[in-house]
């Protein structure tokens, strides 16, 4: 056999053995059908702050964190504060259902909770929380503590980018006029948040509120 002859068959040899044992990741590429992603998880579904805004329009005789009593008259966001003489003009916000912002200005802003029920109005310092139209209860806690109509609860933590994270069970009791329910501790060593709100028809009501008066209109 002469040398071109040796030549083209180790060049043959070489060129199968390439093929052959091409490693998997050198294989040629083939088209794949992607996975179907898993459903997002539904997000939580949080009270109308709308109706519950338009639920307090309407001049109010309000009970205030000091406990001093002035005239609110409320038309959409808008505010008018008279005590005495004394004649401010603001807006509310409701960044939450059952949490109230005040801001008159560049004065340090009031961070108040509201409850309604139906006609009555409650305002103060403090966690209020309502009955859904499907029974639930739910009440704004940096997060929300959401009671199932099963009676299980469960804590949606607010998270810092917006939104909620994942439920968490929380040990809650629905008796005797009260909706008492225990967040989650913060520490290993640190005790529970044990809250109780007070029930009133269809708003849970805590401790700081006091029912606000409607005033007839001027």
């Amino acid at each position: 056999m002469g040398l071109g002859d040796t030549l083209r068959r180790w060049g043959w040899l070489a060129w199968l053995g390439a093929v052959g044992c091409r490693a998997p990741s050198e294989a040629p590429h083939r088209p794949t059908v992607a996975a179907p992603a898993t459903a997002a998880a539904q997000p939580l579904a949080e009270p109308d702050r709308e109706a519950l805004l338009r639920a307090l329009s309407g001049r109010w005789q309000v009970t205030e964190p000091d406990g001093q009593t002035a005239e609110w008259v409320i038309a959409g966001v808008e505010l008018t504060r008279r005590q005495g003489d004394q004649v401010q003009h603001g807006w509310i916000e409701v960044p939450q259902a059952g949490r109230l912002v005040v801001r008159f200005g560049a004065a340090r802003p009031w961070f108040l909770g509201f409850a309604v029920d139906g006609p009555r109005v409650w305002i103060g310092p403090g966690r209020t929380g309502l009955r859904t139209a499907d029974g639930r209860w739910m009440a704004y806690d940096n997060g929300w503590v959401v009671r199932a109509v099963d009676g299980r609860c469960r804590w949606y933590p607010r998270q810092m980018k917006g939104g909620h994270g994942a439920p968490q069970p929380v040990v809650c009791a629905l008796r005797e006029g009260t909706w008492g329910y225990d967040l989650p501790r913060r520490s290993r060593s640190g005790p529970s948040d044990g809250r109780s709100l007070r029930l009133e028809g269809s708003a849970a009501v805590g401790p700081g509120l006091h029912p606000a008066v409607r005033l007839p209109a001027r």
